[in-house]
């Protein structure tokens, strides 16, 4: 008892300010799409659901946040029992790109229906306050004929150089499969061109738009060769009247495919996307690639050694006030019993020579399916990140268990990737075998709020298990330690405040401790 009074026996210590948000809406399924720092902190925008499908017919959500993660406002539009536009929504299975149009109106892409259900694309002018503003439709050139000809799919808009609208569509035409049209507005939506990129490739789906200085802009899509087991990327550039300048394919002879995202850096592009293994096709490994502009490889980093599931994929590439580039994206293994468990991770690679600098992997530990989705990710006036998501709360399969099924999650890190103070300090130390000095973990804040967070600095045995306990004695949580990397976030609500202690142990031998203050 004397070591555990010792313990419990410390001066508080103070972190600088990051955030991690698990966020309920007060609907059943709330889902973060975009970010973007405004005046007095985040903006938002989602969706809200009945259902953990998040079906269509789901109202855009619009929230805004301090820079302490504390929520000001929400608001919700669309959906089915709501005004025309009806049916909207933000399309769950791309970036919405919230992003600034002026400095008074925020934009983001999405899908809606129309009163027979046909999908259309739009994009949706809204102001700083969460009242929208403009929202303007996307038909797909075959609009009339019969389903599936009649939809289109709007999956991106970027805001180019010369302050005009770019939004990227695919759509279904008969004989060519999925096909790509971009649309050029001027700021008050007036259409000045669209451009179709048409050939006989069967599925054909587009992600990025990256503007370029000439005011036009190249983008990315992804040709499925083989369902399900190859396929590659091509890249096209279109000047500011909507003539194609060039494009070319690469990756199909390292089964690349599904280049999410990318940024135009010094006339290379840099691509966080994702490699298929030939021999184990469900498999993705999500990788950043340097490129020139005719296709030529400068280099190309795996972030993961082994091979995950579908659900691991890149989101997000950003270049970081250093001149190097933090991609982010969703860490996923499928396990024996096939349930899908997944992390939010973020990875630092050099500009030159694309050595991974570090990874980190986020998730909390007392989720009852434990899946975790990154969707956005920003740069912060401060200099470090913060990224957007979901985190499904509850097991709704488990009768026992109530409570939201999917909750937003916002996370706020500084310019290391950092959710808990320091754990960059813990990088390149590679501990000897045997030395009873190493740090296995960083905890903090110290005193916590509403979440303590876990670092796990080094890589301890798989057996290894943390433990929270009270003052007495008694172990209040316990779960397994985790890969070096990754941060484990516990809620405290169920806590009183007061003094605790962490344990991480491997048997009956005593690894590392800290004491938990939760204020």
């Amino acid at each position: 008892m004397f070591l555990l009074a010792s313990l419990f026996s410390f001066h508080y210590s103070y972190a600088q300010e990051r955030f991690n948000i698990r966020y309920d809406s007060g609907f059943p399924n709330t889902l973060l799409f975009g970010v973007v720092e405004v005046d007095g902190g985040y903006f938002c925008s989602g969706i809200l659901g009945d259902t953990i499908s998040n079906g269509s017919g789901t109202p855009t959500l619009y929230a805004k946040f301090d820079y302490n993660g504390e929520l000001l406002w929400q608001k919700d539009f669309g959906g089915n029992g709501g005004e025309e536009p009806l049916k909207c929504r933000v399309l769950s299975s791309q970036n919405s790109d919230l992003q600034y149009l002026n400095d008074s109106t925020l934009i983001h892409s999405g899908v809606t229906y129309d009163n027979e259900w046909v999908r259309q694309g739009y994009i949706m002018k809204v102001n700083l306050e969460g009242d929208t503003l403009e929202m303007i439709r996307f038909y797909s050139p075959n609009y009339g004929q019969e389903f599936p000809y009649n939809s289109i799919t709007t999956t991106r808009c970027k805001v180019n150089t010369e302050g005009n609208i770019l939004v990227s569509s695919s759509y279904l035409n008969l004989g060519t499969g999925n096909d790509v049209v971009i649309h050029k507005l001027t700021p008050e939506g007036e259409l000045l061109w669209p451009y179709y990129y048409i050939h006989d490739q069967e599925f054909d789906i587009i992600y990025t738009i990256v503007p370029t200085a000439d005011g036009g802009a190249i983008s990315s899509a992804y040709d499925i060769l083989e369902f399900g087991v190859s396929g590659r990327t091509y890249y096209f550039k279109y000047n500011s009247n909507g003539i194609l300048e060039w494009d070319f394919y690469f990756g199909e002879e390292y089964n690349i495919g599904g280049g999410t995202d990318i940024i135009l850096d010094d006339g290379f592009l840099v691509c966080s996307t994702q490699q298929r293994d030939f021999d184990s096709p469900n498999g993705w490994a999500p990788l950043i690639l340097k490129i020139n502009t005719i296709g030529g490889l400068e280099w190309k980093t795996k972030i993961f050694e082994n091979n995950y599931s579908i659900d691991h994929r890149h989101r997000k590439i950003l270049k970081t006030i250093d001149g190097n580039y933090v991609s982010g994206g969703i860490h996923g293994i499928d396990l024996v019993d096939e349930a899908a468990v997944s992390s939010a991770f973020l990875a630092k690679v050099n500009a030159n020579d694309g050595e991974l600098m570090w990874t980190r992997k986020y998730k909390y530990f007392d989720l009852g399916n434990d899946i975790h989705r990154l969707h956005d990710l920003k740069t912060t006036s401060d200099g470090g990140f913060i990224f957007c998501g979901e985190a499904n709360g509850t097991d709704e399969d488990n009768p026992d268990v109530t409570g939201p099924n999917q909750q937003g999650w916002l996370v706020k890190l500084d310019e290391y990737g950092c959710l808990v103070e320091g754990c960059q300090l813990s990088d390149n130390i590679i501990p000897k075998e045997g030395d009873d000095s190493t740090e296995y973990f960083k905890a903090g804040p110290i005193p916590s709020g509403q979440f303590l967070n876990i670092y796990q600095s080094q890589k301890s045995s798989p057996l290894a298990t943390y433990q929270l306990l009270d003052q007495t004695g008694k172990v209040l949580e316990s779960f397994s330690a985790m890969n070096k990397g990754t941060t484990l976030m516990l809620d405290l609500y169920k806590y009183q405040p007061g003094m605790y202690l962490l344990y991480l142990s491997h048997g009956n031998k005593l690894l590392q401790s800290q004491k938990v203050i939760i204020k």
